[in-house]
């Protein structure tokens, strides 16, 4: 007797197996018992939005617009603040010239997510 059918057995899904074995021609294999027994175990536990209460009641759209806002702009700071290091550098003639044009991109896509949700936020 095998794995899979001990498990099958002692959990008397003989005739589904059965069903099973005919159409794949052959033993079942263990991760396919595994991830059907997860499943039926998965279908009674209760979602959020069958539940009496729900899990974030504060969080709102304007809420999570705020939150999204705020951590984007600590990295619009960041990648401004490496803008003016990379510029300094090339000055200096630390880095080479072409290095600026990544820095600029990426401040100026933080800019505009940043003012993305800003405007959101407002909206």
């Amino acid at each position: 007797m095998t794995i899979c059918t001990a498990v099958w057995r002692q959990h008397n899904f003989i005739e589904l197996g059965t069903s099973i074995r005919r159409q794949i021609g052959g033993e079942i294999p263990f991760s396919v018992i595994l991830s059907w027994y997860i499943g039926e175990f998965l279908a009674g536990i209760p979602l959020a939005v069958h539940a009496d209460t729900q899990d974030t009641p504060i969080m709102t759209v304007k809420t999570a617009a705020l939150l999204a806002f705020t951590g984007t702009i600590l990295v619009t700071a960041l990648l401004v603040w490496n803008l003016i290091f990379t510029v300094m550098n090339t000055v200096r003639g630390l880095v080479p010239a072409i290095t600026l044009v990544p820095a600029v991109i990426y401040a100026f896509a933080a800019a505009g997510v940043a003012m993305f949700f800003w405007s959101f936020r407002r909206s």
